[in-house]
């Protein structure tokens, strides 16, 4: 999850336009953007890492602040980045306050946690995550 959000001298995008850009980008067979790779860019087609997306509302009540997305990204054959999908979502735009919710494997079709059992409690078996977390 995260804010797409106007990049500095863009004009802001409400809740319409937005929904517009994610179904568009949805849409699409392919979005090329350019990945940085071993020091250089290179251009790829990231669509199909693009597994669902969408937009949830209004990071705040002025239209600056952007809007949060909310998107199921593939890490096979290579991760995407929430940067690399507001790129493809159009110029002008930049990702702000990205979390993490979720980090799904498939298995036997079905989606599941990668660590069974594990349940929103478990850092406190490491009291030093908690520390550097803060």
């Amino acid at each position: 999850m995260w804010v797409a959000a106007p990049g500095e001298g863009s004009e802001p995008v409400g809740p319409e336009e937005m929904e517009a850009l994610v179904a568009s980008l949805l849409a699409a067979s392919s979005a090329v953007v350019n990945r940085a790779r071993k020091g250089g860019q290179q251009a790829e087609d990231i669509r199909p890492g693009i597994l669902n997306l969408r937009l949830l509302g209004p990071a705040g009540s002025d239209p600056s602040h952007g809007m949060w997305l909310e998107a199921d990204l593939a890490c096979q054959p290579r991760s995407l980045r929430p940067t690399e999908v507001v790129s493809a979502l159009g110029s002008g735009l930049e990702e702000r306050s990205v979390r993490r919710t979720h980090q799904w494997i498939l298995r036997e079709g079905a989606r599941r946690e990668p660590l069974e059992g594990a349940g929103p409690d478990i850092a406190t078996e490491a009291p030093h995550a908690w520390e550097r977390a803060s």
